[in-house]
């Protein structure tokens, strides 16, 4: 299951993406679109995936080969990633054609830390 909620106060956005279970080939397809919308809309947006509860991929999907798209000339500010190394990693090489000021991993356990850091 994949979760995304956008926060507004003020000046300040954040888009909360949380990744859940093993995901499906649909979830792909319904995934990147949507995220891709929502970032295309937003100067200095933050972003913070949640890979606490992810298992992984079923097998045949393409999310190892995921890109996410710079097209939109999206400038993020600040992306944080919550999750074990190999996971993090994964969103992190995805995210690198987007422009963004700062990118940081963060192990399960330092939760409270990254929503320290991302601002929220």
């Amino acid at each position: 299951m994949i979760d995304m909620q956008l926060y507004q106060k003020e000046a300040d956005t954040l888009l909360l993406c949380t990744l859940e279970g093993r995901l499906t080939q649909r979830e792909y397809s319904v995934f990147l679109p949507n995220f891709e919308s929502e970032i295309r809309h937003f100067t200095d947006l933050r972003v913070f995936f949640d890979l606490t509860e992810f298992d992984g991929w079923c097998s045949g999907t393409p999310w190892r080969k995921l890109s996410l798209n710079s097209r939109y000339r999206t400038n993020l500010d600040k992306i944080a990633i919550v999750g074990l190394t190999r996971r993090a990693l994964w969103i992190e090489r995805a995210c690198r054609p987007l422009r963004y000021k700062k990118i940081r991993r963060f192990s399960p356990h330092r939760v409270e830390v990254a929503w320290t850091w991302i601002g929220k």
